[in-house]
């Protein structure tokens, strides 16, 4: 166990997912799922993966369980709270945890980990997962704070993971800068979790999926307006602040064909049985349910923030907020069986090619044992 690499993992809000119950009204989303990949694959290949996480009632304050380490720490609750105050007390535990490297997920954990830094000396992997100033939920006064956040945390962590290269542009043109030591490292996408439906039953009418936060940066409004321009159901899974906005805007215009699902769990069932998939999104990192849905075999209408996909090929792009643009891309699709199929092979193909977590686990090993040398 001594010569066993240890990674404090630090920014995911749940562990695992889903086990918040309801309990924080505001859903976790990709940082948890990839989180919970992430650790799963870095056990497999013989990393100690030490997760600071929240806890929730009925939780363990510590539990290890398949070869990962799990401490659970206080939070309060709140928009604005949660994320600092659960990332602060990280911090105290971090204090505690024996661990070799921290590898962070967001500004607020990046900046827990070159805290840690300071008083015990491991380097800080940083993944950026998306640019908070950007996003349009926040006040201005908030954005500039965040954008001074992010520029210092980003900046002086040992290295900064991006998941693709359309990432490293992306954050570029938002911050103004590249960090001087980053890697390209994608995630992985278990690929036996999703199937491709195999019943031949002709449904009465096709569906067109939503999968993720209901948050004003994930741009379902855009969806909900198109929904009177698509002749098929279209199901928002997911929940967030925006959540009762959309139902009414649902129930304003009168749509009889837009349903809300609430928080998906496992989406697997959901990806096979849809037709579509949309990401709507206004600013993003690297979406895990644009690859859950590629993987699934379906074909993907997603918005022109920066993702690694080729418009035509592997997803149809459209501009980010607007909604005709967004129902012309989706229509293309249901009514055109050999384009659909066409992208929603390409995508699979995609999938299979460029995201497996036994090679992104061994170039984050590489990384690792690197920085640590380096500080030997």
């Amino acid at each position: 166990m001594a010569n066993l690499l240890k990674l404090l993992v630090l920014g995911s809000k749940e562990y695992p997912v889903g086990s918040s119950g309801g309990f924080d009204s505001l859903a976790s989303g990709g940082y948890e799922r990839y989180t919970q990949e992430l650790s799963s694959a870095l056990a497999a290949n013989g990393v100690l993966p030490v997760i600071a996480t929240r806890m929730f009632p009925h939780q363990k304050e510590f539990e290890e369980k398949n070869g990962i380490q799990v401490h659970r720490v206080s939070w309060v609750q709140g928009f604005f709270l949660r994320n600092p105050s659960f990332n602060l007390s990280a911090f105290f535990k971090g204090l505690q945890l024996d661990y070799d490297i921290v590898f962070a997920s967001g500004v607020f954990a990046t900046l827990s980990g070159l805290a840690l830094r300071l008083f015990k000396g491991k380097p800080v992997i940083s993944r950026p997962a998306g640019i908070a100033w950007v996003q349009p939920q926040y006040p201005f006064f908030v954005k500039i704070i965040l954008r001074a956040l992010e520029s210092f945390a980003y900046s002086h962590a040992d290295a900064v993971v991006f998941l693709s290269d359309a990432e490293v542009q992306s954050f570029k043109k938002k911050m103004g800068f590249l960090p001087e030591n980053f890697r390209v490292i994608p995630t992985g996408v278990d690929l036996s979790r999703f199937k491709a439906k195999t019943s031949r039953a002709r449904k009465k009418k096709k569906t067109v999926l939503f999968l993720g936060r209901l948050l004003e940066v994930k741009g379902a409004r855009f969806l909900v307006q198109a929904a009177p321009a698509i002749n098929a159901k279209i199901i928002i899974a997911g929940k967030g602040p925006e959540k009762l906005k959309l139902e009414q805007m649902a129930v304003e215009k009168n749509l009889g064909n837009v349903v809300f699902l609430g928080q998906v769990e496992r989406p697997e069932k959901l990806l096979a049985e849809c037709d579509v998939f949309v990401l709507p999104s206004l600013s993003e990192g690297l979406p895990i349910a644009m690859l859950e849905a590629m993987a699934s075999r379906k074909p993907c209408v997603v918005t022109d923030i920066g993702l690694p996909v080729e418009n035509g090929k592997n997803a149809l792009v459209v501009k980010p907020g607007n909604p005709e643009a967004l129902a012309n891309a989706i229509n293309r699709l249901l009514v055109n069986p050999a384009l659909a199929a066409r992208i929603a092979k390409n995508g699979f193909r995609h999938v299979k090619t460029n995201f497996d977590w036994d090679k992104s686990i061994l170039r984050i090993i590489v990384l690792a044992k690197e920085l640590l040398r380096g500080r030997g």
